[in-house]
Order: structure tokens, then sequence, then C-alpha cells
């Protein structure tokens, strides 16, 4: 006599030994790897949850020319990210803040914005 499963739980397949119920689990942890790995296929940048939701590129001039023309920016600071990028730091008189990526190729990422920035004198 078999013993009845437990409550709620659909008693399983006469056929389906052992194998089938992990042949289940298996196609179970498959499908969610699956999932993970397109997950990790989309850029971080649709992932985001900063004010910028998105990586804005463009040829520099025209990044330049957006910042100090259209926002009064200038450019604060820069320090070198790797040989082909160069990070800069634009920031207006109110405090407003944009880090851009220099890069090798010609153009130019907006990668954050920000506010309340200040500079900091060299002690």
């Amino acid at each position: 006599m078999a013993i009845p499963p437990p409550s709620g739980q659909a008693a399983p397949h006469p056929d389906e030994g052992v194998t089938g119920r992990h042949t289940r689990v298996a196609i179970l942890c498959m499908r969610a790897v699956i999932a993970l790995a397109q997950l990790a296929l989309v850029p971080a940048s649709a992932r985001a949850t900063t004010p910028i939701a998105e990586v804005i590129c463009a040829p520099r001039a025209e990044i330049v020319q957006r910042l100090s023309v259209q926002y009064h920016a200038e450019l604060s600071g820069t320090g070198v990210r790797d040989p082909d990028a160069i990070m800069e730091v634009w920031a207006d008189p109110q405090g407003r803040w944009t880090l851009v990526q220099r890069n090798a190729n010609g153009t130019s990422c907006i990668l954050a914005m920000g506010e309340a920035w200040y500079t900091v004198d060299p002690a």
C-alpha cells in the first residue's frame, strides 16, 4: 500500500521515480541559470536606479559643448582610469557636477550626475 503524499502535493506519476524528480529539479535549475545569464547580459545602465538612467555617449566636442554652453560647467578635475580612458569631473557655479569618461577613440560618456560639488584646496 502506497503512502499518500502530504496534503497540498500531487501524487507522483507511477512512472516517475527518483530520476524523474531529479530531471524536473535539473530543468528548473537550468531555467534559473538561463534567467540569471540573461539578466547579466542586460547593460548595467538599463538596470540603474540613479538619477541618470543610462550612460550617454557622444563625440567629445558635443559633450564639452553641452556641458560648457548649455549648463555653464567647467572642467574641475581629471584622473587616468586606464590607458584608454580619462575620468573628468565637470561642475557648474551652483554645485551641480557631471562625471565624464573621455575615451581614446574620441568619444566621451556621461556616467553620473549630482549636486553639492565643492572644490577642496590642497593641503
